[in-house]
């Protein structure tokens, strides 16, 4: 099964199947048909009190289509088992006949004997006249050779209906009231636009080349590319008795073609039918951690800080840490500085359970706890990030006291208990003075190396388009992060100085900016190409991130 999993809606696949390029299709079909040849024998016609045509027979040659519309009939839509979907649509068109050529007799009855007149012509007016037709289509939706397919199982017709009839007026009938005699061609035509068209090749051209689309949608950059082949798909019903389409794609990553070792999701959960969305995706942490991996590889999370980056530049100046760092400023005494950052490994990504005060906990602890202590709750902790769970109790014991936390604290961590999407870093800072060599040119000189453990956490999801790569985006924030020396070449200079700050104040930020640029191209989620997906909620479940989207044309 693969890492991202979907469920498609009924809402979503009549969107999906009613596009106006399936309209184009429908009608591209319709226009321009040629109907070469119809024939009506035989016919008896009373065309006056005392007048009658007998034994006519017309031929019609050169008939053709023209002002074709097309409309979708959203009731008609309909998802049954096995992927079976039926669409209903109605084809309105003209329909003109070049040449209208009529013989047969003339007979008139005024007389005690009757006077008959043959007549054998061409009618210089042309018969025309106007048709709605209304057509269902039956598809099949499967998996074949990596591509999700659809298969037109049958075209049929269900109603149709002439208007606007006009026979030729200098017809020997025209002006005639009853056109019953026309069911021969009514017949012809039914015969005509539906079994001699080929809807079947057509429908599948205009859906198939879309659904292609999909494996080969996550090519993020050059070098990270996302495959989505889809390898199940099944067609349940949710509770309420809807049939809707859920599926699987592969989602592997690679860079430079090579397959991210990230072990993928054994079982990742199936999504739920959102009836008023169009689609919804679960996208397990696999994919988030492939896209991090793909940026370490390419070696986009490494920095050379340099003091033009900072709006105080004399924060990389060995004169700016006189007093804090003394080794260093007299190792190298004014001497500008530039810093190297890189991570040792891909970030590693996880949702994981995590403790928040947010205004719904204390709405939820409303009545249940002191006022003191709601209030207490929203002053001190709302809003605090809490991923382990002693420290979330260490605080709620500092803060409340601990007679509070005794009565409470339980009622309060079931409460506050959420999921984080929480990202661990490993990097490392290299830090080098500027100094003069003997020759008096600027010479990069070590100093020393910080190993540092960060811990983030992801929020601030929004929809993205990434070179036509459809995307999560999403924001770092900073929970944590620690730094420790590793190593130094400056005498004196050892780990009972607080390397924090240097992190956190000066390098941190310039690096959060190289880490914000993979939130910034968002995981890749698999589309059609043409379409975008809009209108997103996202909910964090363990182990995987949950998108409930609509789609619309791009």
């Amino acid at each position: 099964m693969g890492a991202i999993t979907t469920a498609v809606s009924q809402n979503g696949m009549k969107y999906f199947l009613s596009t106006p390029s399936m309209i184009d299709t429908i009608k591209n079909c319709l226009a321009g048909q040629t109907i070469n040849h119809d024939k009506i024998s035989n016919l008896n016609i009373p065309v006056g009190l005392t007048t009658s045509i007998v034994d006519m027979e017309i031929n019609m040659y050169n008939g053709t289509t023209s002002s074709v519309s097309v409309v979708w009939d959203n009731s008609a839509f309909t998802q049954s088992d096995n992927g079976k979907f039926s669409l209903g649509f109605t084809a309105s068109f003209d329909v003109k006949y070049e040449k209208w050529h009529e013989e047969g007799t003339r007979l008139k009855t005024t007389t005690s004997i009757p006077v008959k007149t043959p007549f054998d012509q061409d009618c210089k007016d042309q018969f025309h006249f106007h048709v709605d037709l209304e057509y269902h289509i039956d598809l099949v939706l499967s998996i074949s050779d990596g591509n999700f397919v659809f298969q037109v199982k049958k075209v049929t017709q269900q109603d149709i209906e002439e208007s606007d009839i006009h026979i030729p007026d200098d017809s020997e009938i025209s002006g005639i009231e009853d056109t019953s005699f026309l069911k021969d061609i009514r017949d012809n035509i039914n015969k005509h636009f539906v079994d001699e068209i080929d809807f079947s090749s057509a429908v599948k051209s205009a859906l198939n080349p879309k659904l292609a689309s999909i494996p080969n949608s996550g090519h993020l950059t050059d070098n990270i590319i996302f495959f989505f082949a889809p390898d199940q798909i099944a067609f349940p019903k949710d509770g309420d008795g809807n049939y809707y389409t859920q599926s699987s794609v592969s989602g592997q990553v690679t860079y430079k073609g090579q397959p991210y070792p990230g072990e993928l999701p054994s079982v990742p959960p199936m999504p739920d039918n959102i009836p008023d969305k169009h689609v919804h995706l679960n996208v397990t942490d696999y994919v988030f951690n492939g896209l991090f991996w793909g940026f370490y590889n390419d070696g986009l999370l490494e920095l050379e800080v340099v003091k033009s980056m900072l709006a105080d530049p004399q924060e990389l100046n060995t004169n700016y840490y006189r007093d804090t760092f003394p080794p260093i400023y007299k190792f190298a005494p004014n001497c500008d500085m530039t810093v190297d950052v890189a991570a040792i490994q891909a970030p590693a990504q996880q949702n994981q359970a995590a403790y928040e005060i947010t205004d719904t906990t204390i709405q939820n602890l409303t009545g249940k706890v002191p006022d003191d202590v709601l209030k207490t709750l929203a002053a001190d902790m709302e809003g605090l990030i809490y991923i382990d769970i002693d420290d979330f109790n260490s605080d709620l014991n500092t803060y409340l006291g601990a007679d509070n936390f005794k009565l409470y604290g339980n009622l309060i961590d079931i409460q506050a208990q959420t999921i984080a999407s929480v990202v661990r870093h490993s990097m490392s800072f290299d830090v080098y003075a500027l100094m003069p060599d003997s020759g008096g040119n600027t010479q990069k000189t070590f100093m020393f190396e910080c190993n540092v453990s960060q811990t983030d956490y992801l929020n601030d999801y929004v929809l993205g388009n990434q070179a036509d790569v459809q995307t999560l985006k999403f924001y770092f924030n900073l929970h944590d992060a620690n730094a420790t020396l590793v190593k130094s070449n400056v005498p004196g200079l050892t780990t009972q100085y607080d390397f924090n700050m240097l992190w956190s104040f000066i390098i941190r930020p310039e690096m959060a900016k190289t880490i914000q640029k993979m939130g910034d191209n968002g995981v890749p989620l698999p589309s059609v190409k043409g379409f975008l997906f809009e209108n997103a909620t996202v909910d964090l479940f363990e182990g995987y991130t949950s998108i409930a989207s609509d789609i619309n044309i791009g």
